[in-house]
């Protein structure tokens, strides 16, 4: 193989749109996390934000279109991707946020599987057997047997499964639809679906204080403004990135997220993390970069669409 393809600018630029997407997300998250207003009306403005945003970018820009190629798998991403990022926002207001991390990294581990089943991206032995590691790792961060097991722990675990599944469908619908079409999709389905929430709450549905809704002051809405803009940037970046390269090449960039995370932690919350969480985060980390060490040199598999 050509040495040269270790430097593949594809793949390159898969790296940056990467590495502005888990800095983004970190930084989503710690905001969410430090704010008094409720995770369920931050989820649906920052959402319908971005529905109208992208809504407006699509009416008037003649070169984009509203009409998706795969309405189905459409319909999948947004929904699953949607349960996905509520919970991940309720998780990180409640774990600190190394342990957050630590289980996000879940999503980097179920990738691999997800894109074997979906994509029919190759899975060796030797990646097997470093998802092993990597689930070891996830049940030390847990640490089940001398801890317990809390409810924002599992709602983690099942939100990055949602989010791995969401980029499997992002991959493959971003192979002919543009990023800008994809974010208007999941901002519509976030707000309808938090919107009917809100319509039934107290009746069928209530999820206590991080489904209650606060009247917006000024300080909120410049909360809100900074959190749209940050969200928007993340999205955008995940899209262009898993657009660029395969999900298997972009899965161990996921560990980034620890270490600002532990960063923020320390700096911002003064959060030291666990023994737990920190054993855990090297044998899930170690995993994710075993799994692909050598897939810098692979060409990505679909033509990116602008």
């Amino acid at each position: 193989m050509n040495k040269n393809s270790s430097k593949n600018p594809i793949n390159l630029q898969a790296i940056f749109w990467i590495l502005l997407c888990k800095t983004s997300f970190v930084t989503m998250m710690a905001m969410g996390k430090a704010s008094s207003l409720p995770t369920i009306q931050i989820n649906f403005c920052r959402s319908f934000s971005v529905f109208l945003i992208t809504g407006c970018m699509i009416f008037f820009n003649k070169s984009l279109v509203f009409k998706t190629t795969n309405p189905t798998l459409q319909f999948l991403k947004v929904s699953v991707g949607a349960f996905g990022m509520i919970g991940y926002f309720y998780a990180f207001r409640y774990l600190e946020m190394a342990q957050g991390t630590t289980l996000s990294f879940t999503q980097a581990l179920i990738l691999p599987v997800f894109a074997f089943l979906f994509l029919k991206e190759k899975i060796g032995t030797r990646r097997i057997m470093a998802l092993i590691v990597g689930y070891a790792g996830i049940i030390v961060a847990i640490n089940p047997l001398y801890g317990s097991f809390s409810l924002p722990e599992g709602i983690m675990l099942i939100a990055s499964a949602c989010g791995a599944f969401a980029v499997v469908c992002a991959k493959k619908l971003a192979a002919k639809d543009s990023p800008i079409l994809l974010m208007f999709y999941s901002g519509l389905a976030t707000s309808i679906l938090l919107g009917i929430y809100y319509s039934i709450k107290g009746e069928t549905i209530d999820f206590g204080p991080e489904g209650q809704w606060l009247d917006l002051t000024v300080d909120h809405v410049k909360f809100l403004s900074l959190l749209v803009f940050i969200s928007f940037i993340m999205q955008y970046s995940y899209l262009r990135a898993y657009a660029l390269a395969d999900v298997g090449f972009l899965a161990p960039f996921d560990y980034v997220k620890l270490i600002i995370s532990t960063c923020v932690s320390l700096l911002v919350f003064d959060q030291i993390p666990s023994k737990e969480t920190l054993l855990g985060a090297v044998l899930i980390i170690g995993s994710t970069v075993y799994l692909t060490k050598k897939d810098l040199r692979i060409k990505p598999q679909y033509n990116y669409k602008k």
